[in-house]
Formats: C-alpha cells, sequence, structure tokens
C-alpha cells in the first residue's frame, strides 16, 4: 500500500471542521485551541479539520495561520489525522499555506475552489494541479463547494495526480454526491460536507466519512452515529439526525451558524470563545433563546 493510499484509508468516519476561537481583544486564543484540539482527540475522535470556514480562517494573517496550524499539530500529532485548512483567494497563497501544513506536520490540506475570482473549469484544474505538484509530500482534498464542481470532468483528470486523496462534497447535489462516490470512490476518499443528515446518503454510495461540526461541543452524539451506520442499523442513526442534528441546525440557522457553535461550545465549558468581524457574538437575548432551544431539545450538559 503506497503513502497515498494509507492516508485516503484513514480519512475516514467522522471528520470534525474545528472552530477557532479568539478573545474578547480579538486575539487567536493558543490556548483554547489547545484545548479543544486535545477535547477531540481524548473523545475519540480521529480526523480533525482545523482553519476551515468553521475555523474563519479568511479572517486570520498567515501568522496567525501558522500559530494555530502549529498548535493543533503538536497536540494531535501520532494521535489523529490532521486536514488542515489551506484554501484562498489565490493560488499562490493557497501553495503557500499547503506548504506550511506540510511544514507543521499536519497529513492532508483541504483546499476550497477560489473563493472570489476564477477563470472557469480549466482554471480549477490548473489551481489543484499547480498546487498538487508544488506540494509533493503532502495529500491534498479538493473542496467541491462550488457549481464549476460538478463537472466531473475536473476530477477524472485532478484523480491522476498522485497526491490528491480526496474530495469533501459540499455541493448540497445529492445526485452528485452519489455520481462521484461511484466513479471515484476506488481512487479518492470522497466524504461528506453536508453534516450526518448528507452522510446517510453517502454512506448507502460508499463514502467512507463525513464533516460536521457537533461533535465540536458533543462527539458522542457523531461517533453514536457513525457506530450505527456501521451495525447497519439505518434507524437509529436516522433518529439521531432527526433528534439532535436537525433541530440544533433549526437554531444554528436562525441566529446565525458560528455565533451559535461558538456560544454552545462556551455552554459547554469549551473555549468557544469570540468571533472576528463580519461575524458576530450572540446577543444577550439570543443567547437565552439558545438556552431555551438547547433545554427543549435535551442538548444542555
Amino acid at each position: 500500500m503506497s503513502q497515498w493510499e494509507e492516508l485516503r484509508a484513514r480519512i475516514a468516519g467522522t471528520i470534525v471542521p474545528m472552530t477557532t476561537p479568539f478573545t474578547d481583544s480579538g486575539e487567536v486564543d493558543l490556548e483554547g485551541v489547545q484545548e479543544n484540539t486535545r477535547f477531540l482527540v481524548d473523545s475519540g475522535i480521529k480526523v480533525i479539520s482545523p482553519l476551515g470556514s468553521t475555523g474563519e480562517f479568511y479572517t486570520m494573517t498567515q501568522e496567525e495561520h501558522w500559530a494555530v496550524l502549529k498548535t493543533v499539530c503538536e497536540e494531535a500529532k501520532g494521535q489523529a489525522t490532521i486536514i488542515a485548512g489551506a484554501g484562498h483567494s489565490g493560488t499562490r497563497i493557497a501553495s503557500r499555506l499547503a506548504a506550511m501544513a506540510h511544514k507543521a506536520g499536519a497529513d492532508a490540506t483541504l483546499i476550497c475552489v477560489p473563493y472570489y475570482l476564477y477563470d472557469g473549469a480549466e482554471g480549477i484544474y490548473q489551481h489543484y494541479r499547480t498546487i498538487a505538484r508544488e506540494n509533493p509530500g503532502i495529500g491534498l482534498v479538493v473542496y467541491a463547494n462550488q457549481e464549476i464542481m460538478k463537472d466531473l470532468s475536473i476530477l477524472d483528470r485532478l484523480a491522476l495526480e498522485q497526491n490528491i486523496v480526496g474530495v469533501k462534497d459540499a455541493t448540497g447535489d445529492y445526485a452528485l454526491y452519489r455520481d462521484e462516490c461511484v466513479r471515484f470512490r476506488d481512487r479518492l476518499a470522497i466524504v461528506g460536507g453536508g453534516s450526518m443528515q448528507h452522510y446517510l446518503w453517502g454512506w448507502l454510495w460508499g463514502s467512507p466519512g463525513y464533516f460536521c461540526s457537533v461533535a465540536n461541543f458533543k462527539p458522542q452524539v457523531e461517533l453514536g452515529f457513525t457506530t450505527y451506520l456501521k451495525e447497519g442499523n439505518l434507524q437509529a442513526a436516522t433518529m439521531i439526525v432527526e433528534k439532535v442534528e436537525l433541530p440544533f441546525f433549526e437554531i444554528a440557522i436562525k441566529l446565525g451558524w458560528w455565533r451559535t457553535l461558538k456560544a454552545t461550545m462556551d455552554i459547554y465549558g469549551l473555549p468557544g470563545g469570540n468571533s472576528r468581524l463580519p461575524n458576530r457574538q450572540l446577543s444577550p437575548e439570543e443567547r437565552e433563546e439558545l438556552v431555551a432551544w438547547l433545554e427543549k431539545i435535551d442538548l444542555m450538559p
């Protein structure tokens, strides 16, 4: 088994997109990053992904990016597979962030389509191919979160790059998720990017894992979900989605995703911390609404 086949096999199960806590003064809370990393590892999470959109990477300088990356890698090294976010608005910067991830000891990078402008399918193909070839020592996971990524011919070409090991499907297109699995599951780890409800579908088509944020404060929920799937108990897995995930998403969408997730972590005694603008904090009234809702759905610690 090659190093890339071995890495691809580890990109499975519950993958936790980590938050990044900020202090009241707006600084990165590195002690909080370390504590959250240790919490996830000690809870049995085997794959973590810092510095993605949930980690508010777009609000940080490269120096701060490095500090968070180094903290996570040092705390989790050898205990969890680390897929570090390396997305940016341009190929050159994203490639530098991928090199930074390799230097810090991450196993793979998660790279999104450039989030401002890109020059069609060929531009996207060259974006990923360039980063992969400039960083041959680290795995690369393609973040399929744009309409253009529905063109599977892009993945046909990218799958030929030996260190491109996976795809995070965050398009919300269930038929596309199925087609990616059927077409590429022997070459790439096709993981779900739409939480447990999305992954119920992907599991049926051979998707090995999924990203979901509930584990940031209650890993037992998602670990239980994956256990039920492995046991073939789809009914029990579906009930977790219905009774836990969907109600939590309802309040999170109403109040704001990052704010709600971080406030819930605070309620659980974890370093959720603040966000940076343009993301805001929950108001006292919104926090009261969140607490009441968590009590209603039996999700209070």
